[in-house]
């Protein structure tokens, strides 16, 4: 438009359109880009900002651009990779290069690949900076994979993104960008150990779920109002040698050459402020763990299912509470729930825990290598308050309040399996444990059923000291007392234990001495009573009262 050209002093342009454009861009082994080559070489010296010269004026009414195409194509990485950008529209309205004018544009395209981004949103040429909104939408995990390669220490199997947000980004006078995401979500995400082929993922989450993300770059701030993830499948491992698979998986195997750093100028300007990062609310929902040791024989299996967790006030201020909700199931029936608040700096915890039903035979294994007895089964109950403290200047503190139960042990004789020891029920009830000082009361433990099986052998050692003892038939070892060098440690006093009351109930007792001739055998039966006031305090006595049958007549 010449007449406009003339009256606005600058270009004036009613429309330009551009129709099936196709631009390949490459980026060459060496980094370089093959676009670049196309500007000419220009050995003049960049002129001072204040020196620089404004921008001419410049108008178009509209610029469009449709059906475009850009391929891609990175032959830097170990394999090139390719991608094509097609269709491409892009639209722009008003273009101005005026001081503070916001060029509205629109821009969309869709990759081969199957990724599709929108993009809108206004942009100022003088100063330059943008605002708009965009959205990304079917990001392969594939495409990454195949984009980052050797750059990633696992293997991408699967997996699906999507987001949309709003940002502003400034880049005059300095650096500053504000990004608003209202959801990012990932979908059916699997990976594996690069290097290994397998038809299963020992990591995998059905849904991320990210909402209400804002950053802000001049603050130095991220806030996350919630993380959401839904269906964590995760099989843990720890190998014969003590390795385990999950940590294989983040364990990078490209080896990068570490160039020595420059030496640096210290510079007297103050170091900007640390980055202040939030998480309001995060939920783990329905995962499921399923552990296996193997530096056991047999190996141990253990499988944790569902796990809930619900974590919130998770931050950078470690002096700020967290209130956390956890619950899993343990193996077949075992439940362990878990609430309270912890503070991270200094350490401090309130907790209430609650176990039930929690299958104690699983441990046999490890007992196996130090000890002859065999743990057939057990279940464990715990309920109560757990408190941790950890002062800047002094020793944790570490203190419990509440009740804990023991039912349907059975242990045997490796060598026999014979039942060594066995009981119905075992309560403690009134548990008080405090540590420094240490001190551990108990108002009452009721043992229901209980059996013993005590044999004198004909070298007059007990059976529970052979079972007890290590396979093999060697005893181990004294072991060596460390003398200890201060006074506090000489006169550190043992842990102060009390307990009200022990009741007994219907207990049996199997009792054979082989050392003497004629041999002797006894069966106590029906035993109950009572046993009132023991204490590691030697100034106090305990108060017995225990009856029951001996054979058939006693």
């Amino acid at each position: 438009d010449a007449a406009a050209s003339i009256i606005e002093r600058g270009a004036v342009l009613q429309e330009l359109r551009w129709t099936a454009p196709d631009v390949a861009l490459v980026v060459e082994k060496d980094g370089s880009i093959n676009l670049a080559k196309l500007a000419p070489p220009s050995a003049e010296p960049v002129p001072p900002k204040d020196q620089q010269a404004t921008l001419p004026h410049l108008r178009i009414a509209v610029l469009r651009i449709e059906r475009g195409r850009v391929g891609v194509e990175d032959r830097s990485r170990p394999e090139p990779f390719a991608l094509a950008l097609t269709p491409i529209e892009f639209t722009l309205n008003d273009f101005r290069t005026d001081l503070g004018h916001e060029n509205v544009y629109a821009f969309s395209g869709t990759a081969t690949t199957g990724e599709q981004l929108e993009w809108t949103g206004d942009f100022t040429v003088q100063p330059l900076g943008s605002r708009g909104s965009f959205a990304l939408r079917n990001l392969q995990a594939a495409t990454l994979a195949g984009y980052l390669q050797d750059l990633l220490p696992m293997r991408l199997v699967s997996g699906v993104a999507e987001t949309a947000g709003e940002y502003r980004l400034s880049l005059d006078p300095a650096l500053s960008l504000d990004l608003h995401l209202p959801a990012v979500s990932l979908r059916d995400w699997a990976i594996a150990e690069r290097g290994r082929e397998s038809k299963t993922s020992p990591l995998a989450v059905s849904e991320i779920a990210v909402r209400e993300v804002q950053v802000s770059l001049a603050k130095r701030e991220v806030a996350v109002q919630g993380l959401a993830v839904k269906g964590l499948r995760a099989d843990l491992r720890r190998e014969a040698d003590g390795s385990l698979n999950l940590s294989r998986l983040f364990a990078s195997s490209a080896q990068v050459a570490v160039a020595k750093p420059a030496p640096v100028e210290v510079s007297a300007a103050p170091a900007p402020p640390p980055w202040r990062v939030s998480l309001a609310q995060l939920v783990l929902e329905d995962a499921v763990v399923a552990a296996e040791d193997r530096t056991v024989t047999p190996a141990v299996q253990l499988a944790l299912k569902p796990i809930n967790v619900s974590v919130a006030g998770i931050s950078t201020d470690l002096a700020a509470p967290v209130q956390i909700s956890a619950s899993l199931g343990i193996n077949q029936g075992g439940r362990l729930r878990v609430d309270g608040a912890l503070h991270p700096q200094p350490l401090k915890t309130q907790l209430k825990l609650e176990a039930k039903e929690i299958d104690l035979s699983i441990v046999q294994p490890y007992l196996a290598g130090l000890t002859g007895v065999v743990m057939k089964s057990a279940r464990l109950g715990v309920k109560g308050a757990l408190d941790l403290a950890q002062p800047a200047d002094a020793p944790m503190r570490v203190g419990f309040s509440g009740e804990a139960s023991v039912a349907q042990l059975q242990v045997q004789e490796g060598s026999t399996k014979q039942d060594l020891l066995s009981w119905r029920d075992l309560k403690l009830g009134g548990i008080e444990y405090r540590q420094t000082p240490d001190r551990l009361d108990i108002a009452q433990i009721s043992l229901l059923q209980p059996y013993a099986k005590v044999v004198i052998g004909p070298d007059r050692e007990l059976n529970i000291s052979r079972a007890l003892a290590a396979p093999g038939g060697q005893k181990e070892a004294e072991p060596k007392v460390a003398v200890r060098s201060t006074k506090q440690e000489k006169s550190a006093p043992p842990m102060a234990v009390q307990v009200k009351t022990i009741r007994v109930e219907r207990g049996l007792l199997s009792f054979t001495d082989l050392s003497i001739d004629p041999q002797f055998s006894a069966g106590i039966t029906e035993l109950r009573g009572s046993i009132v006031g023991l204490s590691t305090d030697p100034a106090k006595s305990a108060k017995i009262d225990l009856h029951g049958k001996v054979d058939e007549f006693a």
